[in-house]
């Protein structure tokens, strides 16, 4: 769930889901790293430090190509500008990164996982964005990884605006 899903710790693995596992049929498994991470102001208008609580997540990489996320992952978020404003968040997902026959790459991720989008992302003039959600998330994202704008789907579950809640 690169740059989106429980997305903070996707944005350390994801490149390894176009790594080429070893020639076997059983996946490729490892833990995944992650350390405090920055979002830039122009996601929220100020800046949020992510620092990992709990990090037993795990990735495994397909033969297919898939990358999966499972395990147990929570983070505390804080405005830099305002520290006393912080959330602690379950994004613990599942989710998986599902590469396309086109050269893109789907989303699908399940559970309680966090999102950010640079301005533009969510649709053409569109502010940045942090959002928490559960339930099912779909997400495309073109050959180079970016986001393609309008793709973010959350047909159910609920979301949360976490700029607004550290703000």
């Amino acid at each position: 769930m690169r740059a989106r899903l429980a997305l903070l710790a996707l944005t350390v693995a994801a490149p390894l889901a176009f790594a080429s596992p070893a020639a076997s049929e059983k996946p490729l498994k490892f833990p995944l790293p992650a350390g405090p991470v920055d979002l830039p102001a122009a996601i929220c208008g100020f800046v949020v430090h992510e620092e990992i609580l709990t990090n037993n997540a795990s990735g495994k990489i397909f033969t297919n190509g898939t990358f999966a996320l499972s395990g147990t992952f929570k983070v505390r978020l804080t405005n830099v500008d305002e520290p006393t404003n912080t959330l602690d968040v379950n994004i613990s997902g599942p989710g998986a990164f599902i590469p396309n026959p086109d050269g893109t790459t789907s989303l699908r991720a399940e559970g309680r996982s966090l999102f950010f989008f640079l301005p533009g992302e969510l649709s053409a003039g569109s502010p940045g964005a942090l959002i928490l959600t559960t339930g099912l998330v779909t997400e495309l994202f073109d050959a180079t990884f970016n986001v393609v704008p309008g793709s973010f789907s959350h047909p159910r579950g609920t979301e949360t605006d976490v700029c607004a809640a550290l703000a």
